[in-house]
């Protein structure tokens, strides 16, 4: 199982929107968390510890070909109904997911590309080339999980936040708290285990990357309706270039 190394020093704030981000390795001297409409501003350490996170989404995936091939998808390209590419929400342009069809756990890499899906209860689409290699083009939708396994070579810079939902003294208590989580609060976004590190002792559940903080409230809005507080994290992501590939 790939895994991707979290490193938190040093970190500057700012406002609004940052380009797509991808916690890979990050960097802050200020937390801001908001609950309830409050914010508080969390100071940290400035020395540095290594960690590894997993990032993984649940939820239903659909796909799209013939008649959007060729138009240009939103990070400039043209669509190819034949190359393995998908459309995420957040995650950065150039990221590389493997999708499992939980059904049938037939697989796929498929690198995003794209902003989406626009229909409701959806966290991914995907070419037509990848639905064939998931045998899914006569159903049309599949329950899949995606697994982040390799950041793109660009857009891993800048402001990001993420939510913090839960915080444990163990792993084995964090991955049991994720286990439990329901379909929706799985779908709500891409989530991760955070280990510790400087700013913290505690193994954090957290939700993300989301660029701005406008994304992060909808998100949040999203887990409060699914039965899930949390809190908003701003933090400034730099990317990794050597991603582990460890089972």
């Amino acid at each position: 199982m790939n895994k991707l190394t979290l490193v938190l020093p040093l970190l500057t704030m700012a406002v609004g929107c940052a380009a797509s981000t991808y916690p890979l390795r990050a960097t802050n001297s200020l937390l801001t968390t908001t609950r309830a409409g409050h914010t508080k501003v969390l100071p940290t350490t400035g020395a540095s510890t290594k960690g590894t996170a997993v990032l993984k989404q649940q939820g239903h995936c659909s796909w799209y070909g013939r008649q959007f091939h060729g138009r240009r998808t939103s990070n400039g390209e043209r669509f190819d109904q034949h190359e393995l590419t998908a459309a995420h929400r957040t995650l950065p342009f150039g990221t590389q997911i493997e999708v499992t069809d939980l059904d049938t756990g037939r697989k796929v890499r498929v690198r995003i590309n794209d902003r989406g899906p626009y229909a409701r209860g959806r966290v991914l689409d995907i070419s037509r080339a990848a639905a064939a290699e998931l045998d899914i083009l006569n159903k049309g939708v599949a329950k899949v999980e995606l697994r982040v396994i390799e950041p793109g070579t660009s857009d891993w810079s800048g402001q990001g936040y993420a939510l913090q939902v839960a915080s444990f003294s163990s792993r084995a208590e964090a991955e049991g708290f994720v286990a439990g989580l329901n379909d929706k609060q799985k779908a709500a976004a891409v989530h991760y285990i955070k280990p510790p590190d400087p700013t913290a002792k505690a193994y954090r559940v957290r939700f993300g990357p989301l660029a701005c903080e406008q994304t992060a409230k909808r998100v949040a809005e999203k887990l409060r309706l699914a039965g899930l507080e949390s809190s908003v994290i701003q933090e400034q992501f730099v990317s990794q270039s050597v991603v582990a590939d460890a089972k």
